[in-house]
């Protein structure tokens, strides 16, 4: 707990304040700052006066500090006018005009109060002269300093008063006061007229609605001198305002005003004796005086020092720590710490998005594989029939996403993909709706499931004898099955070669979309945008060299099933097996056609077989050469980064720190200056202050 336990300790620690509010002036400069300031300005203690305009507060404060201030109606307070009271021993007045960025623009030393008006109406002119024609400026202050053996130890701050002449120079004194009330520092002293009706005195209401806490406040009224022949009408007046004011202020005080002097201490005896004779006046709380009203202000002070004080050395640190924080963020880097940061920044993003792109290249893979799955032996000879067969026991197990055949009541088959497995089989429509399905033959009940995978085996014995027609085979029924086959791997073969390739591309899209977030995501910094766009080329580059990869992975595995010395199956013992049980379930072997039959059975036997080889190998070398050759280029590039490759040598010269960047620094860095500055005043034995000044 700060204790300020005589005068010159409450001046000495006044003094500290008023230099470390000099110091802070500094911060005056943009938006930013000048927002930056005030909040800092918000926990120093001071004591604001404000109230209508011509209610007298410029005679109060003349009154409390002996120099006077300008009155006329044209040249009131324009701008806010600091008057540090110095008890000291020899008497001495300056008066100085502090810029928007805490420069010194005037210092006029003075000898008699009196002209002290004279100098504030200069610095006020200079001040309005900068600040394009301005009514009212609120970024220029006045700085009254006056010392004397009678002064009392307070710095009041002058603000324009209340009026109501035009809206816009209303608007910028009720946002001043505004602005100074609501500090947490802030006491006021409110000086309104005493002979009018306080409900009705301008200003008010908005008094009452910017500060709740009354208890900062100390009330003056001025004009008290008409209350002398006091009237009921002026004693009801009076009442009402002492009763206001008994509720919102500390202490309610009468001061003429005009007086001084001789005439002062008379009009306070015809003021004091005017609520001794007036019975409904007795008791009403209301002081009267110059002399109390400085002493409650002195003792106002010193009491909000001691609990004010520390908040402001605590906000001032607080800011401090802050402001350093902020410095080191954004300190300036070079290329290699901003290369090393982005890297560390891409791999992470990398990681991050990489799951979400595992996830839809799983579901892309499962629909390639189906269909590769749902590929139909279908007639290569276009002039053969073509028609559906019922599913048999060769048929490949229901997976999700299968296709099948159910008939229509129209005759119509409509192709459906299964949306669940198992014993009871669901399904939803494609494409086309019933009355749109392909047309085809078929016998069995209504909505009996009829398969994807071959069409009906007459139709495919029947192409099988036009194809070895087609060959100028002499003996048709003793032909041999491979060519036969290899036609139908190789139409198997175009069907896959395109589900691939259009898998590959979706992939492509998806990588590229990652690499695009990767490289230019938000959290990378400003700096290394340019160098984070060239790192996205580079890696392009090397997706175009994986696409190469992967055109060649895809040709191979077309290959296997229309390179006639690959179209083999390495299990040929599950291959074998799989034929004879067909050829033995099948009841037509003993026909005519039963030669033409049994090829049938080995084609239908191998793509069986290719399905599931195709479908496998086709998903790992898609992911092989795609997804996992990406993550392995996008590492590399990492690396090259980390160990300074000349690879990306071209980076460190596209890292360059954005203005914004520099000029925010540059205001940081000065920030912290002056809040060390700030700092170190308070820091400083109370009499270093008052030695200084």
């Amino acid at each position: 707990m700060w204790c300020v336990d005589d005068a010159d300790s409450l001046k000495s620690m006044l003094d500290r304040i008023d230099q470390v509010r000099t110091t802070l002036s500094g911060l005056k400069g943009g938006h930013d700052e000048q927002r930056f300031y005030e909040e800092i300005l918000s926990s120093l203690p001071q004591f604001v006066a404000c109230g209508p305009q011509s209610s007298g507060k410029s005679s109060v404060i003349r009154r409390i500090s002996g120099v006077t201030l300008p009155e006329a109606a044209t040249l009131c307070t324009r701008i806010a006018t600091l008057v540090q009271m110095r008890r000291e021993k020899d008497p001495a007045i300056n008066v100085v005009l502090v810029g928007p960025s805490g420069q010194e623009l005037s210092n006029e030393p003075l000898s008699e109060p009196d002209r002290v008006h004279v100098a504030v109406e200069k610095a006020q002119m200079k001040a309005l002269e900068s600040s394009s024609g301005k009514q009212f400026v609120d970024d220029h202050t006045v700085t009254i300093r006056v010392c004397g053996p009678d002064q009392p130890n307070v710095t009041l701050v002058d603000l324009p008063g209340f009026h109501n002449d035009n809206d816009e120079g209303a608007k910028i004194v009720n946002e001043m006061v505004k602005r100074y009330v609501e500090m947490a520092g802030t006491l006021t002293l409110h000086v309104i007229r005493g002979d009018q009706d306080y409900a009705s005195v301008l200003g008010n209401d908005f008094m009452r609605q910017v500060r709740k806490d009354d208890s900062s406040r100390v009330t003056v009224l001025t004009h008290c001198d008409k209350f002398q022949d006091m009237s009921v009408e002026s004693s009801m007046l009076l009442e009402n305002t002492l009763s206001a004011t008994a509720k919102n202020s500390s202490g309610t005080f009468a001061v003429h005003g005009r007086a001084s002097g001789k005439e002062e201490a008379a009009e306070e005896a015809k003021m004091r004796q005017m609520l001794e004779n007036d019975s409904r006046m007795k008791g009403c709380g209301l002081r009267v005086g110059v002399a109390p009203l400085a002493k409650h202000l002195e003792d106002r002070m010193r009491s909000h020092l001691e609990m004010q004080y520390p908040k402001a050395v605590k906000a001032l640190k607080t800011s401090l720590a802050d402001t350093i924080a902020k410095i080191d963020k954004i300190r300036e880097r070079t290329p290699s710490e901003v290369l090393l940061q982005m890297a560390y920044t891409m791999g992470q993003t990398f990681d991050r998005e990489k799951r979400t792109l595992m996830n839809q290249v799983r579901e892309m893979l499962h629909t390639m594989a189906m269909d590769i799955k749902n590929y139909e032996i279908s007639p290569i000879n276009k002039t053969a029939n073509n028609s559906l067969c019922k599913r048999d026991d060769f048929s490949e197990p229901l997976e999700v996403g299968q296709k099948i055949y159910v008939q229509m009541e129209n005759e119509r088959f409509a192709a459906i993909v299964t949306s669940a497995t198992k014993e009871k089989v669901s399904w939803r429509e494609k494409a086309a709706a019933a009355e749109g399905a392909e047309p085809r033959t078929g016998t069995t009940a209504h909505k009996e499931i009829w398969t994807a995978e071959v069409t009906s085996p007459q139709c495919i014995v029947e192409d099988i004898r036009l194809l070895i027609q087609s060959r100028g085979t002499r003996n048709i029924m003793h032909a041999d099955r491979q060519p036969i086959i290899e036609s139908y791997a190789a139409d198997f073969a175009k069907h896959y070669d395109s589900k691939i390739r259009s898998s590959r591309d979706l992939i492509d899209t998806k990588l590229a979309a990652l690499f695009d977030t990767v490289f230019l995501y938000k959290d990378i910094p400003e700096s290394g945008k340019r160098a984070g766009e060239h790192l996205r080329e580079c890696m392009e580059e090397e997706l175009e060299t994986n696409r190469q990869v992967s055109d060649l992975a895809i040709e191979s595995i077309a290959a296997h099933n229309t390179e006639p010395d690959l179209i083999f199956s390495s299990n040929d013992h599950y291959l074998s097996d799989l034929v004879q049980k067909m050829v033995a379930a099948d009841t037509d072997m003993a026909s005519d056609n039963g030669s033409f039959r049994h090829i049938y059975h080995n084609v239908r036997a191998f793509i069986k077989v290719q399905r599931k080889y195709i479908t496998e190998i086709a998903s790992k070398e898609l992911l092989r050469t795609t997804v996992l050759a990406a993550e392995n280029s996008f590492l590399n590039l990492l690396e090259s980064i980390r160990i300074g490759s000349s690879k990306v040598n071209e980076c460190t010269n596209r890292i360059q720190e954005p203005n914004k960047v520099t000029r925010e620094r540059e205001m940081l860095l000065s920030r912290k200056e002056i809040l060390e500055q700030a700092i170190e005043c308070f820091n400083k034995p109370l009499h270093a202050i008052s030695d200084a000044e």
